[in-house]
C-alpha cells in the first residue's frame, strides 16, 4: 500500500517535470522489483511470482514513459507502442486471473479428495445371503454404538451410491 501511495501521490508532488517524474518512477519501480524478488512477501509462492511480474510491468511502464518523454519513442509508431504496452498490462491481468482460477480448481479438488477419503467405501453386496447383516445389526444394538458410528445399508444403483458418498453422506 505504501508503494502505491509513493507511485500515485509522492512522485507527482516532487517535481513538475514529466521526464523527472518518469525517471523517479523508473528508479523506484526498479528498487521495488528487486525488493519483491528478494523478499517474496506472500505465503503462496505463486502469488509472489505474480506480484514480481506486476512489478516488472510497472518498471516497463515507467521505462516507456521515459522513452516517450525523451523523444526516443518517436522512432516507433505510437499506436503500436501503446498497443504493446496495453497488451502487456492485459496479459498480466489475464495470467493472474487464470492462475487464480487454477488455484481455486485445485482447492476444490483437494477438498473433494479429503471428503471422499473420510467416507466409507462401497462394499459390493450382490451375492450376499439374505441374513448376512443380521449379526452386524445385533452387534451394533448390543454395543450401543453412537449413531454417528452406526452401519448404514443403502441399496441403490452404484451411480446413486457414488453421488451420496461424494456429497459426504
Amino acid at each position: 500500500m505504501l508503494l502505491r501511495v509513493v507511485f500515485c501521490g509522492v512522485i507527482s508532488t516532487v517535481t513538475k517535470s514529466t521526464l523527472q517524474r518518469g525517471m523517479i518512477g523508473h528508479m523506484l519501480s526498479l528498487v521495488s522489483l528487486m525488493v519483491y524478488r528478494e523478499v517474496m512477501p506472500f505465503r503462496v509462492g505463486f502469488a509472489s511470482i505474480i506480484v514480481h511480474v506486476a512489478q516488472l510491468v510497472l518498471f516497463l511502464t515507467f521505462s516507456a514513459a521515459v522513452v516517450i518523454e525523451t523523444g526516443v519513442g518517436d522512432l516507433f509508431d505510437p499506436l503500436v507502442f501503446g498497443a504493446i504496452r496495453c497488451g502487456i498490462n492485459a496479459l498480466v491481468v489475464g495470467v493472474a486471473m487464470a492462475a487464480s482460477f487454477c488455484w481455486h480448481i485445485r482447492e476444490v479438488r483437494e477438498l473433494r479428495r479429503k471428503r471422499e477419503a473420510r467416507v466409507q467405501k462401497v462394499e459390493w453386496a450382490y451375492s450376499f445371503s439374505a441374513n448376512k447383516f443380521n449379526t452386524t445389526f445385533d452387534a451394533v444394538i448390543a454395543s450401543s454404538v453412537p449413531l454417528t458410528h452406526a452401519l448404514v445399508l443403502y441399496y441403490a444403483p452404484l451411480v446413486d451410491i457414488e453421488k451420496a458418498l461424494r456429497s459426504g453422506i
